[in-house]
Formats: structure tokens, C-alpha cells, sequence
């Protein structure tokens, strides 16, 4: 008995002692405890929806069955009801299924504003197994048709508004056997060609839906994205991947039956249709559509819809701080439980969360192409998540590498593994690969697929997904989102592929090369398009040719706004072009001497720059 009592007493003196020292050693344990229990909880769950084989769509129908009047979405007046949009889906599906031309695995390509005929487009086409190309509705037509292209769609699905876009490429989709399909209201008074069709689901409305059921490992959709390199890349979105997406926000707090989730972003992007359609949709909830996002209406959208969830982009948050103060500011019918989004800088982060009365903050970090995120769960200003101790113990699986900036490629030591930056620097986030984070890669290109993976990472046989971003781990193990590698920058809320602009600038007769990369400008949230370009023997730079080429070429986003004229291109040794020096001075014409000039919409040229416009930028007196 005494050696018993002995062994209690010790246990019940050492166990505080042992607490004590590791809440002394790792204050935040108990809140990385915490979520360590959220996180076992959501993966039990998704261990259930996987036995269970469920996809979205099987989930969507079991709410409009039990629930069928149930507001599913609100888009400016209107008010659709599960039951509604499940019948219309229905109804669209039976159209396109008499076509005969599409079924299961095969492609159609969708350009489609937010509208709220885009939620029963893609369970239409979902019901039919059939993937769904998302199309930036920003795109000139040249990058449409090669989007188009890269998808392997056989037939585009459009808004009727689209028509005059696409009848520009017609004589293309022929060449290639496409039909074209009009959702909406078109009657042009010069008829319609006889491979473009009006979508009238009235004529097949007796006919049985060719329901298939999907397997979660099947393609839904395609999202296309810039990636690291080159043009817009189609990324397969998996069933299973919408279901683990639709879990973002779960470890603080989820999306419930109650929510109305209200979103201005763009439903051809994973963030929008993603974190907002589908995880709300999920959990039986409202989803509130706006065509577009504008600054003005923003929060009458909100009072209006009774929002208590909604999706914001640094930008965005940028533009309605920049709004008259109102009397109603932060004035709701229901409360704002919550804001989910990225890139909300931290110099606005508590004055946009006072001013609108947001009780909470969801900042996460995650990228189109993989089945990862953070999420900042206790609102600490700018970060985007936590790596603390505990999550190393159970969850050890991502790496901060250092990286080549020409290549944003890991760096290796002499064993062929990569090497590790401090706690406090920079590195280069590396995500690895597990049966929970997938990476399903891009249709049609297993090159680019195969670059997006760093192996032998820590021991021989790993892998890991190259974000291409950089990502600083702080001493309390906060994670803090730095900066973008490779050949996107983002601007305005898009990805802007360098080599997409670039290929535009050249071809302008005159120019011979051109260097194409985003700057930091005082005031705005990512980095603005630069071009540093070098003329052809005997040319002369003509800023009117130029304003032309990217203003037709472009969408107005990924126009370059500074251009810089250098009488030589500065490369490496292996001839690939040098950016990190250009980046670092900018448009600084203090320190510049080469000619730079600036987009000037208001005389349709690029304008020539003096200290006295750097002067206005810098303030912020000048419109960009």
C-alpha cells in the first residue's frame, strides 16, 4: 500500500509540474490541442463520406428531397428553392442528354457569369457524369479558344450574352466540331447559325434523366489556372475533392443549415465554388449570388440576404474601406458570424473588422491544384494558420525549403535533399502528397504535372507539391503567406501569367523581347504588371501600337501598367530572363534611368513618367 501511495503521490506532484512547463514552453498547447481533436474529428468524418461513396451531387438531391422548399439560392430578387434548382438541374440534364453528342467522362466547356442558372448548370451536367470546363468569362478570344482546346470540350455551354464573343470564334469551333449550346434569352434578329443552339428544356421535359452515378475519384470539373508556368491550365476538381474542400472552415466553425453564405468572387474559380457553392450546399444552407462585385451595393447585398457568412480577397476588403463611412456600417439584421477569405493584409485587418462588425476572421491559404489548406482559427492579424509543436508531432507534413528564385525549384545539399530555412525566414512551402492530400494534376498535361512535385524532399521515395509560394513560420508557430514565386503575379483578385503577357507585348513588330513581371505598389494588395522591353534593331518604340495590342489583347487586370524601355533584356547564363533585381527597383524613376511610361487609359497610350507622377502614386492620388 505505502509503495502505491508513494507512486500516486509522485504522479499527482509530477503531472502539474509537467503542464506547467510545457504550457511555459508552448503557451498555445491547449489551443493546438484543441484543434488537433477538430482536425481527428474531420477526418472521422470524411472517412465516413468516403465508405459511404457519396458525392456532392447524391448529397444535394437528399436536401431537395427532404427540404425541398428550403431557400438554396438568392441572386439579386429572385429566390430558388432546393426543390426548384434540383428540377431545373433535372430538366437541363434531359436537354443536354438528348443531344447525343456528350455523356459520362466526356468535357463541355461553360462561360457563364455568376448567375443563379450557374448552380443548376453544373448538377445538370454533373447528374450526367459529364466534367465541366470553367471558363474565365474575362478571357479576349484567342485564350478562350485555346482554354477551349486544352479541355478537350466537345460542346460549349453559354450565357446567351456570350453570343457575340462567340461568334468570333466560330469558324474555329467548327474546325474542331463543336456546338454551341445558349442558356438564357437569345433571340439575335439575324438568326442564329445552324450549329448554335437555344437551350429549351421544354421540348425534353417528358424524357427520363440519364442519371449517372459518379464515382468520387471521377472528374467533376475542370478550374483553370494560371499555375507557375505558361497559359491557363485546366486542373482536374475531383468528387472527393469538392467533399474535403467543403471541410475548410470546420476545424473553427462549419457551415450549418442556417447560413447564408453570400459571394461577389467569381464562380469559375475554386474559392467561390468551392469554399462558397459547394460547402454550403453541403451543410443544406443558402448561397446568395452577385453577378459581380461592387463596392457601393456590397453591404446592402449583405442586409439584404441576411448573410452571416461571407467570402472576401484582400482587394475586395482594400475597395469597401475605401467607401464613404456610412451610418449603417456594421448595422445587420443578422449578425456576421464570420468572413472567409484570403489575402487581407494586416495593415486593414482590425479596421475592416471593426468598421463592419465581423465577429470573426477565417484568413486560410490553399491553391486550385491541391486538396490542402490552413486556416487562421483565432483571428490573430495576417496570418494564415498555425504549425505549431503539436502539429509537427502528429502532422509533419509540410516543408520550408530554401529555393532558386530563377527556377522556384527547391536547393539541395550534397545528399540531394532539401535544405530547410530558420524559424523566421522565408522558404519556399513544399506540401507533401498523402492519401489526403491529392493533387489530381492538369488534363492533357502530365509535363506540367510532373513539375508541380518536388521528390526525395526528406528521404528517398517522398513527395511533395511545389506551391511556388513563400510562407515564414514565426516563433509561435504562426504561418505568414510572403510572396508568389515563378511566372504569375496576382492583381486585382487574378492570377496573371508573365508568359501569356509576354507572348501579347511580342507581338508587336517593333519589340524584340519582353520581361514581364509584377511590382509592389503603396496602397494596393498584390502586384501591379510591369514589362521591361527591348526594341528591334532599327525600331522605335511606339506607346499608341502598344496601349492597342494589350487593351485587345488583354483583360484590362492583366494589362501591364508600367512599362520600362531597356536597350537589352538582362539574362542568366542559361538565357532565362532576370527578374528579382528589376522587381526590387520597380518603376522607381529616382533611381531608373531607362524610360518608363505608364498605362493612361484616359489617352489610350502609355504615358511617359516623371518624379511628379511617382509622387502621385506613392501618396495614392493616382487611379490605377
Amino acid at each position: 500500500m505505502g509503495k502505491r501511495s508513494g507512486t500516486r503521490t509522485a504522479l499527482a506532484v509530477a503531472l502539474p509540474a509537467g503542464l506547467m512547463y510545457l504550457r511555459q514552453k508552448h503557451p498555445l498547447i491547449w489551443h493546438d490541442l484543441w484543434m488537433l481533436k477538430r482536425s481527428f474529428d474531420i477526418v472521422q468524418r470524411l472517412e465516413l463520406l468516403n465508405l459511404s461513396g457519396k458525392t456532392n451531387v447524391d448529397v444535394f438531391e437528399e436536401h431537395a428531397r427532404s427540404n425541398p422548399e428550403k431557400a438554396c439560392v438568392l441572386y439579386q430578387d429572385e429566390r430558388y428553392s432546393y426543390g426548384e434548382v434540383n428540377k431545373r438541374a433535372d430538366d437541363l440534364a434531359r436537354w443536354i442528354g438528348s443531344r447525343h453528342r456528350v455523356g459520362r467522362g466526356d468535357v463541355v466547356a461553360v462561360l457563364m457569369h455568376n448567375e443563379a442558372a450557374f448552380t443548376w448548370m453544373w448538377f445538370a451536367l454533373a447528374k450526367l457524369g459529364v466534367i465541366s470546363s470553367l471558363l474565365n468569362t474575362n478571357l479576349k478570344p484567342l485564350a478562350l479558344l485555346e482554354c477551349i482546346r486544352l479541355s478537350g470540350a466537345k460542346s460549349l455551354l453559354c450565357g446567351s450574352e456570350f453570343l457575340p464573343a462567340v461568334r468570333r470564334i466560330l469558324p474555329n469551333l467548327r474546325e474542331i466540331g463543336m456546338e454551341v449550346w445558349l442558356l438564357g434569352d437569345a433571340n439575335p434578329e439575324d438568326g442564329l447559325p445552324a450549329d448554335v443552339f437555344v437551350v429549351d428544356t421544354k421540348e425534353t421535359r417528358a424524357l427520363p434523366i440519364p442519371r449517372v452515378k459518379a464515382r468520387q475519384e471521377e472528374t467533376a470539373s475542370y478550374i483553370f489556372t494560371s499555375g507557375t508556368t505558361g497559359l491557363p491550365k485546366p486542373i482536374h476538381i475531383t468528387f472527393w475533392r469538392i467533399i474535403s474542400a467543403s471541410h475548410l472552415s470546420a476545424p473553427y466553425s462549419p457551415y450549418t443549415a442556417d447560413d447564408v453564405v453570400y459571394t461577389a468572387l467569381p464562380l469559375y474559380h475554386s474559392a467561390a465554388l468551392l469554399v462558397g457553392m459547394f460547402t454550403i450546399f453541403l451543410a443544406g444552407g443558402t448561397l446568395a449570388i452577385a453577378r459581380k462585385f461592387s463596392a457601393s451595393r456590397f453591404w446592402d447585398d449583405i442586409r439584404k440576404h441576411e448573410t452571416t457568412i461571407f467570402q472576401y480577397i484582400g482587394e475586395l476588403c482594400r475597395y469597401l474601406l475605401a467607401q464613404p463611412e456610412r451610418p449603417d456600417d456594421g448595422h445587420y439584421s443578422k449578425s456576421i458570424r464570420m468572413a472567409v477569405g484570403n489575402g487581407l493584409r494586416p495593415d486593414i485587418w482590425d479596421q475592416f473588422k471593426t468598421r463592419f462588425n465581423i465577429q470573426h476572421i477565417a484568413e486560410f491559404y490553399g491553391s486550385t491544384e491541391l486538396s490542402h489548406n490552413f486556416l487562421n482559427t483565432d483571428g490573430k492579424r495576417g496570418v494564415v494558420g498555425r504549425y505549431g509543436w503539436i502539429h509537427k508531432t502528429f502532422n509533419d507534413n509540410i516543408e520550408l525549403v530554401e529555393y532558386d528564385y530563377s527556377t522556384g525549384q527547391p536547393l539541395r545539399d550534397s545528399n540531394g535533399r532539401c535544405k530547410h530555412v530558420a524559424v523566421g525566414q522565408p522558404g519556399l512551402l513544399l506540401i507533401q502528397l498523402n492519401r489526403f492530400t491529392i493533387f489530381d494534376g492538369y488534363a492533357g498535361k502530365p509535363d506540367e504535372t510532373a513539375k508541380k512535385i518536388a521528390r526525395d524532399v526528406k528521404v528517398p521515395g517522398d513527395a511533395y507539391f511545389n506551391t511556388a509560394d513563400l510562407m515564414l513560420i514565426d516563433a509561435e508557430g504562426y504561418l505568414h503567406f510572403r510572396d508568389r514565386l515563378g511566372d504569375t503575379f496576382r492583381w486585382k483578385g487574378e492570377n496573371i501569367s508573365t508568359l501569356e503577357v509576354s507572348h501579347i507585348i511580342c507581338q508587336h513588330p517593333n519589340i524584340l523581347e519582353a520581361n514581364v513581371y509584377g511590382v509592389e505598389v503603396p496602397g494596393h494588395d498584390g502586384r501591379a504588371g510591369m514589362a521591361s522591353i527591348s526594341m528591334r534593331r532599327g525600331g522605335t518604340f511606339d506607346a499608341d501600337a502598344l496601349y492597342r495590342q494589350v487593351t485587345e489583347s488583354l483583360p484590362r487586370y492583366a494589362r501591364p501598367l508600367f512599362v520600362r524601355l531597356m536597350p537589352v533584356i538582362p539574362t542568366t547564363t542559361t538565357f532565362k530572363h532576370q527578374k528579382s533585381e528589376l522587381v526590387r527597383q520597380g518603376f522607381d524613376v529616382n533611381i531608373i534611368a531607362d524610360p518608363i511610361f505608364l498605362l493612361n487609359d484616359r489617352k489610350k497610350t502609355y504615358s511617359p513618367m516623371d518624379a511628379a507622377e511617382l509622387a502621385r502614386i506613392l501618396a495614392g492620388n493616382s487611379k490605377l
